[in-house]
């Protein structure tokens, strides 16, 4: 897939990163520093509590926001920033290849949802079309649209029991969301 150009294609995306592991965050920066021409890291926050306040202050193009993080989900804070500003643009990254969280991010307005295998190339690419209003997306995006499973009703992003078992997850999952992709199965996942 190959994007198209920005309209303002001298300005780079300004992006804050969003993780609750400062390591990713550091790791992104050092994987996005060789396309500083097109993409410019401007901020950071370890943790959504603290996000809030960073998009606030620096105004980013964009928040690349992980979905599952201690304390308050990306999916929380994504719907927080949108509520206060709905031409927000936050794209969730996450390793969950999962239509129940595609689903949610679609929900909560997210921009787009790529997964961390992405190579940099195609983040960057990615990246690119969201000031154009375009959707960042990855296989999981790529399937076609996301639709709600019936045994979920998806109206929750809150924290999954981290020891919970999964008769347990099964009995939370209207108000504990993120234990729906552990417990719903459908044919043909």
């Amino acid at each position: 897939m190959t994007a198209e150009p920005r309209a303002d294609a001298a300005a780079p995306v300004r992006l804050i990163l969003v993780d609750d592991h400062e390591m990713v965050i550091e790791g992104l920066k050092a994987m996005l520093a060789a396309f500083s021409d097109r993409v410019r890291v401007v901020g950071q926050a370890v943790g959504a509590e603290r996000a809030a306040a960073v998009v606030d202050e620096l105004q980013p193009d964009i928040v690349l926001c992980d979905v599952r993080m201690q304390g308050a989900s990306g999916l929380d804070l994504c719907r927080e920033l949108r509520e206060r500003d709905p031409d927000r643009k936050v794209v969730m990254l996450s390793v969950y290849d999962d239509e129940q969280y595609l689903y949610q991010a679609l929900r909560v307005g997210a921009s787009g949802y790529l997964l961390k295998s992405i190579s940099s190339d195609d983040l960057v690419r990615q990246l690119e079309l969201v000031p154009a209003g375009r959707r960042p997306s990855t296989r999981a995006w790529r399937r076609g649209p996301p639709t709600p499973p019936p045994a979920c009703s998806a109206t929750s992003s809150g924290p999954v029991p981290g020891r919970a078992s999964r008769s347990a997850k099964a009995k939370s999952c209207p108000s504990w969301s993120m234990a729906c992709p552990t417990v719903v199965s459908r044919p043909g996942w």
